[in-house]
């Protein structure tokens, strides 16, 4: 998806990618320390259509209580995504 992104005019070092989850709640625990340290507040999240609900319950309640604001952006996919893919971060 990054480079799907890149590809439409997103600037490459606006993209950060958290690579090591395994699985969507590792992935959006992960995330977290890399908004903070970073000191990000305004993120848009991408992620693929069939994913995208499981993505949102996550990302809002691993980041609830901070002051970082979510912006979501499905990309639609014909079939489903088997193997886990993490999401792009664009801040």
């Amino acid at each position: 998806m990054a480079a799907q992104a890149t590809s439409s005019g997103v600037p490459h070092d606006r993209i950060v990618i958290e690579d090591q989850a395994q699985n969507s709640i590792e992935n959006a625990l992960n995330c977290l320390p890399i908004l903070q340290s970073s000191k990000i507040q305004h993120i848009t999240l991408v992620t693929s259509d069939y994913h995208m609900p499981r993505c949102r319950l996550l990302f809002e309640a691993v980041l609830q209580g901070t002051d970082i604001d979510i912006c979501w952006a499905e990309v639609c996919v014909a079939l489903p995504i088997i193997q886990f893919q993490p999401e792009i971060l664009v801040k």
